[in-house]
């Protein structure tokens, strides 16, 4: 017939525990130091990361030429007068006009101002020391001087 009585009252499992308790006990470890891990020294690093100062930037000054200077003084020229001389073709007779057949004098040889290196297509007068620029806001250089 089968024990009804509750586990914890019975004489075989408490028999039981008590065999593999002590059985435990006897093959258990009985050197009590063996029980405790004998004490080992602790090894400890500490990294510590200096910061190094950054870098100053680098200066470099390179030298270079100046450019020369360039002087350019522009004159404005006055227009030419217009001719003064009249035609005598096409007009009815009776009246005896005097014709001056002049022309105006555009003069020969050297008749810029003193100094002048260049005749812009403007009209006006270039005093640049080199050829390179002179005229460059007049249109260009019709005649150079020198």
């Amino acid at each position: 017939m089968p024990d009804i009585r509750p586990l914890y009252k019975r004489k075989r499992v408490w028999g039981g525990a008590f065999v593999l308790l002590a059985v435990g006990a006897a093959f258990g470890s009985s050197d009590p130091s063996a029980a405790s891990p004998a004490p080992r020294p602790t090894v400890t690093m500490t990294a510590t990361a200096t910061q190094t100062p950054a870098p100053a930037p680098t200066v470099t000054v390179t030298k270079s030429p100046a450019p020369a200077p360039t002087i350019t003084v522009t004159k404005t020229a006055k227009p030419a007068p217009p001719p003064t001389h009249r035609s005598s073709a096409g007009s009815s007779g009776g009246s005896s006009g005097s014709t001056s057949g002049g022309s105006s004098s555009s003069g020969g040889g050297t008749s810029h101002p003193a100094g002048a290196t260049a005749l812009c297509n403007d009209g006006t007068y270039s005093y640049a020391a080199h050829h390179q620029g002179a005229c460059s806001h007049h249109g260009g250089v019709a005649v150079f001087y020198r």
